[in-house]
């Protein structure tokens, strides 16, 4: 007697071996795709700050930690990575930025690139010694009853005239607010002939934050800045820009070319730097 039987006979079933996507896998895609975004952000900021060695390693290690974390074929690795990135970031990025500031003359009198140090410069001022003008702070009429800097006043300053030509009419800045912080550009007109008391020394102090930023503007268009406690001065900038790379010094006329071999602005008679 035959005993087997025919499978062809049987019922036998097959199913699609395809699976549908859950919610958990395209919440995955979507946390890589972010991660992804977040990682080439930064390499780009990483990189426009002039850091492109960090950046290039920043770009491999976030790189490699999506391919470990998301690949299923990482194995191993998943549990080396961290350790790997930790001697990618503290041992071989040190090593590489040593080596590539071999090639430059960085050191700590070259501290900044050719703009930053042409931007330095020409931000230095000198003070112009014949328009020192002594100030007096007053509270406007309605404010006089203020008494702290905490409390939100209106000011006004009178400039007076300087020592060396007192003929010179005094000058009134237009109203300043005390919570004030930010710079600010004020103009100066004729004096009030009515004003209230002058603010003490003590009572000015209170008020240094505001003073600082502030910019007076004469009629004649001068800059006046504070000096110190008691005065204002006009402030003009040291350096003014000729060309792209030269610079001339307005106190002694000479003018400074840069010079990328040294890393300096020079001047070409007497080398000075």
């Amino acid at each position: 007697m035959n005993t087997k039987t025919n499978t062809a006979d049987k019922g036998v079933v097959g199913f699609d071996r395809r699976v549908v996507p859950s919610a958990w896998h395209w919440l995955s895609v979507l946390a890589v795709a972010v991660a992804c975004a977040l990682l080439l952000s930064a390499v780009f900021v990483v990189h426009a700050s002039g850091q492109t060695v960090f950046a290039v390693v920043l770009l491999v290690v976030g790189a490699l930690a999506v391919w470990t974390y998301t690949s299923p074929r990482s194995g191993a690795l998943r549990y080396l990575f961290p350790g790997v990135a930790a001697a990618l970031i503290f041992v071989v990025f040190p090593m590489l930025y040593t080596i590539s500031i071999g090639f430059t003359n960085r050191s700590s009198t070259n501290l900044l690139d050719f703009e930053g140090a042409r931007a330095q410069l020409l931000s230095e001022s000198v003070i112009d010694e014949s328009s020192r003008r002594s100030f007096t702070l007053h509270r406007e009429s309605n404010t006089a009853t203020a008494t702290t800097a905490t409390t939100a006043t209106t000011l006004h300053l009178v400039l007076l005239p300087p020592e060396s030509n007192p003929a010179d009419s005094a000058w009134q800045s237009a109203s300043i607010k005390s919570t004030t912080t930010a710079d600010t550009k004020l103009p100066l007109g004729q004096q009030s002939a009515q004003r209230t008391p002058a603010l003490t020394l003590r009572e000015t102090v209170e008020y240094l934050p505001q003073l600082s930023k502030l910019t007076l503007q004469s009629p004649e268009g001068d800059n006046y800045k504070l000096l110190n406690l008691r005065e204002f001065a006009i402030h003009k900038p040291r350096y003014e820009a000729q060309q792209e790379a030269t610079l001339k010094d307005r106190l002694s006329g000479k003018r400074y070319t840069a010079d990328m071999s040294q890393g300096f602005f020079v001047h070409a008679e007497d080398g000075e730097r």
